[in-house]
C-alpha cells in the first residue's frame, strides 16, 4: 500500500488516501493506522509547514 499522508504543522495527520494498494482488504487498515501517527513538523525558513509525503506500507504473511 502507498499512502499520501498530508501532515500539519503541529506534525498530526490531516488526511491520508490512497496512492496504490495490491490488496483492497489492506487500504482501511492502512489508513486508520496513519491518522495515529505523529510528526515533527516540516520546517521551511525556520517555522513549521504542513506537507504532503507519500508512505510506502509494505505488508508481509506470517512465517508458518
Amino acid at each position: 500500500v502507498e499512502l499520501v499522508v498530508v501532515i500539519d504543522r503541529m506534525g498530526r495527520v490531516a488526511s491520508a488516501s490512497v496512492y496504490s494498494a495490491s490488496d483492497e482488504v489492506l487500504v482501511e487498515p492502512s489508513i486508520r493506522a496513519a491518522r495515529q501517527w505523529r510528526f515533527s513538523p516540516a520546517l521551511r525558513q525556520g517555522h513549521p509547514v504542513a506537507v504532503r509525503v507519500a508512505v510506502p506500507l509494505v505488508f508481509e504473511a506470517p512465517r508458518s
